[in-house]
């Protein structure tokens, strides 16, 4: 059995839990559609002979009180989800952007313990505590692309290269890189005073 046959199938089984759901026969349900749909015509369909119209499939999710997502291919949409299932949902969410700010916040953390266990010259001692300074006045949006930028640089200067890009192009890179986000604290910190 081929894919699509195997998805009509699973289309079918769908079909048929809808109509025993309604209480309906095969002719009742078919009834439910202009122009009617005959009873032999939804027995193919709930046995994965046959697949209704894009048309009908519309009138039949919505017989179901479901998604078409849902219908044609059983991944529900949030609408097809439980109340359950959407307490479930939102606290999986939830939970996973908690672990993602809690694994950005412990980024963060290391690479400014690795920058202050390294010798620094008075610049970038200056730098580094106008970034701290930022830090404390900046919401997460802030932070949060501040990181990405820090986790941009970092990688693209130890990054092995082809020959098509040299080590003075990643140079400029990262000094322009550089140059924006001084422009970006610039700005912030005139807004701030």
């Amino acid at each position: 059995m081929d894919e699509k046959d195997l998805q009509k199938k699973k289309i079918g089984s769908r079909i048929k839990v809808i109509r025993n759901e309604l209480g309906l026969t095969m002719k009742e349900f078919g009834q439910k559609f202009n122009p009617p749909a005959s009873d032999s015509i939804v027995s193919r369909w709930e046995r994965g002979i046959s697949a209704p119209n894009n048309e009908r499939l519309k009138r039949i999710a919505e017989l179901g009180n479901i998604s078409m997502l849902y219908l044609t291919t059983g991944k529900k949409a949030l609408r097809d989800l439980s109340d359950d299932e959407k307490k479930e949902a939102f606290k999986t969410a939830r939970d996973t952007f908690k672990k993602a700010e809690n694994d950005q916040k412990e980024y963060l953390k290391k690479e400014f313990e690795s920058i202050l266990n390294s010798d620094l010259d008075f610049v970038e001692t200056a730098y580094l505590t106008n970034v701290l300074d930022f830090l404390k006045f900046s919401d997460k949006n802030d932070v949060t692309h501040l990181a990405s930028i820090i986790r941009m640089l970092n990688s693209s200067a130890g990054m092995e290269t082809d020959n098509s890009i040299t080590k003075e192009e990643i140079n400029n890179f990262i000094n322009g890189e550089l140059k924006d986000i001084e422009k970006f604290l610039k700005k912030r910190f005139l807004l701030l005073e």
